[in-house]
């Protein structure tokens, strides 16, 4: 039986991925789960202009990252934090508070999942942070200061 993946089913297929399996399958896992639907000529008529738009939106978002990436790389942001006299900091800085102040300093939206660090930052200093989207990465510095 021809069908289209709703959603992606590990080791079997991916979202809107079209391919045949066994009846038994269909019937019995993937429809009742949602997982998948039947490939019927008008769904499949759907199923490609849906992608194509899909397709389209991706092309955009990945052209608008690779604008912002352009502008973030090498930048610097400046986080304020409250310390004790030894400089470590009352409350860590994690990788969502790294995102609010990118989307602060430089309006671009990111989540907290785009920004890759070691750990979290505990201290006051400057620390190599990556923002990744999409595969491509950009190099950014946290400067974490005494309030």
């Amino acid at each position: 039986m021809k069908i289209i993946f709703l959603k992606d089913v590990p080791r079997v297929g991916r979202a809107y991925q079209v391919k045949e399996v066994s009846d038994g399958y269909a019937l019995n896992f993937l429809f009742p789960r949602r997982l998948a639907e039947k490939a019927t000529p008008e769904k499949l008529k759907a199923f490609e202009a849906n992608r194509a738009q899909a397709e389209a939106e991706s092309n955009a978002a990945t052209a608008e990252w690779d604008a912002q990436r352009a502008t973030l790389n090498g930048k610097t942001i400046v986080i304020k934090a409250k310390t004790n006299e030894q400089g470590h900091l009352y409350q860590g800085v994690d990788a969502e508070r790294v995102a609010q102040e990118i989307q602060m300093a430089h309006k671009i939206l990111l989540s907290a999942e785009t920004v890759k660090m070691p750990a979290h930052f505990k201290e006051v200093g400057e620390f190599d942070v990556v923002v990744s989207k999409g595969g491509k990465d950009a190099q950014i510095t946290v400067s974490i200061i005494a309030a």
